[in-house]
């Protein structure tokens, strides 16, 4: 800290201790702006980690249909957003002409636009509004509540479940967390089977040359099946991928657009899908167990009905 010049010290003195803590303070300010900024880059960076979860939601059937539901209905939102923000906007600049005079939580347009989130949220200040303008309150609020809370924000609701729906009806039956946990647990055990202690132990950190990774299967499968660039696609994407695209490729089938087959619940699949060179072969006939004790999680009733109806309809025909 700079030294206190004494009073018989000369205007050089106190013009360089004058300087010095100007200098002092600008830099606490400086150092204080770059801190307020490094804050908000933390929190910034904390979104951008935040958006890394979307592509470990999408490897999980029930939080994938969530995510689903926000992508298809992306383009609604922004529309509905439009006209929320139209009606919310005319609402604030409204009590702001009304109140903006006498009342300190409307007397800007921000402090009117916050008020008004406020009253969205069923914090305001009626009394000292009605208390100024009776008739005026009684209007401004009665289409409030009819217009943003009872139809706005049902709409938003009801538009939300609509693709939420839709999602769902694509998707099919999808397995809960705890059947995908306990999947995952008995393909771990399958793996590390007949292995030495030494290797169960350290397992996490190397691989069995043995038993490919899960992504070599996944490629592998594809490449049997012979599956075109959409529907791979579509499986690399998300894990509702596989049920999207057979319920495509079972509408096309019906439309006539294909001729490939799609199994039945009661078939099964081909060993061939699976066949690897570099697979043991033990390990293969546990994986295709659990893709049929898979396939019997995720049987949809409504899938096997429709199936039926379009058989009968091709039979008719």
């Amino acid at each position: 800290m700079p030294k206190i010049p004494d009073i018989d010290s000369g205007a050089e003195a106190q013009a360089l201790y004058v300087k010095t803590w100007t200098s002092l303070l600008d830099r606490a300010v400086t150092v204080t702006t770059w801190f307020d900024g490094f804050r908000v880059l933390l929190f910034w960076y904390t979104l951008v980690i935040g958006t890394q979860f979307v592509k470990i939601f999408r490897g999980q059937p029930k939080l994938a249909q969530l995510m689903a539901t926000f992508s298809s209905a992306a383009e609604d939102l922004i529309h509905f957003a439009l006209v929320f923000l139209t009606l919310f906007l005319n609402f604030a600049f409204g009590g702001f002409a009304i109140w903006g005079l006498v009342l300190e939580e409307w007397s800007t347009p921000v402090k009117a636009v916050v008020t008004t989130l406020r009253a969205l949220m069923g914090d305001l200040s009626l009394e000292a509004m009605y208390d100024y303008a009776p008739f005026a309150t009684t209007v401004w609020f009665s289409t409030f509540f009819c217009s943003i809370v009872m139809v706005m924000l049902n709409l938003l609701l009801a538009l939300v479940y609509d693709h939420y729906t839709m999602v769902k009806g694509r998707s099919g039956v999808v397995s809960t967390m705890g059947t995908q946990i306990r999947f995952f647990i008995r393909d771990q055990m399958a793996r590390l089977d007949g292995q030495t202690l030494k290797f169960k132990l350290t397992a996490w950190c190397r691989t069995n040359p043995s038993i490919p990774s899960h992504d070599k299967i996944l490629e592998q499968i594809m490449d049997n099946a012979g599956l075109p660039a959409s529907e791979r696609a579509h499986i690399m994407h998300s894990v509702l991928g596989p049920q999207i695209a057979l319920k495509a490729r079972s509408t096309a089938i019906f439309a006539g657009t294909t001729t490939d087959k799609v199994l039945g619940a009661d078939e099964q699949a081909s060993p061939d899908l699976l066949w690897m060179d570099d697979m043991d072969p033990e390990y293969g006939d546990k994986l295709m167990a659990g893709c049929q004790g898979y396939m019997q999680v995720g049987y949809d009733p409504e899938d096997a009905r429709t199936a039926q109806l379009r058989e009968l309809v091709t039979i008719a025909e």
